[in-house]
C-alpha cells in the first residue's frame, strides 16, 4: 500500500518509478460519476452532487455566486 498526502495524491519519491494505487476518487468508473452537464444553477443557489458508485461530492455553483 502507497502513504497518500491531505490530498490524496501518492507520496513518491521524485527518483523511483513504477506503478501505484489511485485513490478511489480517481478510480470510480460510474456512469453517474460526475456532475450532469448543462446544469442550470440559479444565482445565489448552488448544487451538490454525491456519486452513487464511490461517494465522493461535488459542489457546483453558478459563475456569479460566492461562497
Amino acid at each position: 500500500m502507497i502513504a497518500l498526502d491531505e490530498a490524496g495524491m501518492p507520496l513518491l519519491a521524485v527518483s523511483t518509478g513504477g506503478s501505484f494505487d489511485l485513490p478511489r476518487w480517481q478510480s470510480c468508473a460510474h456512469p453517474e460519476h460526475e456532475p450532469p452537464g448543462l446544469l442550470y444553477i440559479p444565482a445565489g443557489q448552488g448544487y451538490r452532487h454525491v456519486c452513487p458508485g464511490c461517494g465522493a461530492a461535488r459542489v457546483l455553483t453558478s459563475p456569479s455566486s460566492t461562497l
